[in-house]
């Protein structure tokens, strides 16, 4: 009889470890990040389980929690939640980027620090693109030794100084994860848009160089990545597209100059308007996307036309992460 009871417990725990073997185990983990609507968010893994909380911003002090289990149809690394439907999240070694409308929308992490950023790493000038109130933009965006922090709008700050950015001002970072950027002056065409000393953003970076930026003061987020000279996508074949407009993930499939997105391919152009941007060729209704390449290649983050042939409005930010296991 004992040995009978003992074999039913074990049959019984084989049986459910059985059933739970689709369930993801992610380990621990902690990210920060920017959402759409201009809020500061964190998200925790644990195992199968999620936790996204607001720290900064309209969510500040609140939260969602659940389980996650596989988004069938899709790689590995890429889920949804019973608990939220409409809930997907793509989860790479360098960042994560998920969409969940009733919190955030669409939000780009990365690994959250526990310690100060090494200035010496981080202070370099990055391209980026972005989405806020104003719809959609790209430029570049300089971090300095000294502090200090600049923005050029749809302008190649490379060779220009401090006092030319069409935003500056000055950063510092208590070691929570992100560095507080706070307004010091502006081009006079924005006059009156910001108060000295308000926050202009929320930086975060992992150990790659990929920039996460929540624009407090514009209401939205941009993505940036150190500017240097980038060689055709090779790392990873086909993409999957998120952005802020729906839960659905779409493929776009990159060969050498030409991407592919439901059917319809389109050229690119590398390092365009400069080194460090690809650029789809302006031969749709004049528009064309411009986009950033994350430092291992493995997403890249673009804004405007690419989206806009799946049906959606033009003027809008995503992310393409590249599908492991199908590299060329």
């Amino acid at each position: 009889m004992f040995y009978k009871f003992i074999s039913c417990i074990f049959l019984s725990i084989f049986i459910f470890a059985m059933g739970c073997s689709d369930a993801p185990n992610l380990g621990q983990q902690s990210y920060i990040g920017a959402a759409s609507i201009g809020d500061l968010v964190a998200l925790e893994l644990n195992g199968n389980r999620f936790k996204i909380s607001g720290l900064v911003g309209k969510l500040k002090n609140t939260d969602k929690s659940g389980t996650l289990e596989p988004k069938a149809g899709f790689p590995k690394h890429v889920f949804t939640s019973p608990e939220y439907p409409d809930f997907t999240l793509v989860v790479t070694p360098e960042a994560i980027a998920y969409y969940l409308k009733e919190f955030g929308k669409f939000v780009v992490g990365v690994p959250r620090k526990s310690q100060n950023y090494d200035t010496s790493k981080i202070s370099t000038l990055y391209n980026y693109v972005s989405q806020d109130y104003e719809n959609v933009n790209y430029g570049t965006f300089r971090l300095e030794k000294n502090n200090q922090w600049s923005v050029w709008r749809k302008r190649n700050g490379l060779n220009l100084g401090h006092n030319q950015a069409d935003f500056f001002g000055t950063w510092s970072d208590s070691g929570q994860g992100y560095i507080v950027a706070l307004v010091e002056g502006s081009d006079p065409k924005y006059a009156g848009q910001f108060t000295k000393g308000e926050v202009f953003a929320h930086l975060m970076l992992n150990t790659n160089g990929l920039l996460v930026i929540d624009l407090v003061a514009l209401n939205g987020i941009a993505v940036g990545a150190p500017q240097k000279v980038i060689d055709p996508l090779k790392a990873y074949k086909t993409y999957d597209v998120m952005s802020p407009l729906v839960d659905k993930l779409y493929s776009a499939t990159v060969e050498g100059n030409t991407i592919t997105v439901l059917d319809n391919t389109f050229d690119i152009q590398y390092n365009q308007p400069w080194a460090g941007f690809l650029t789809e060729s302006e031969n749709r209704l004049g528009h064309g996307f411009k986009g950033i390449v994350s430092p291992d290649q493995r997403t890249f983050f673009g804004i405007d036309r690419l989206v806009d042939i799946l049906g959606y409005a033009p003027g809008v930010i995503f992310a393409a992460i590249g599908r492991e296991g199908e590299q060329p």
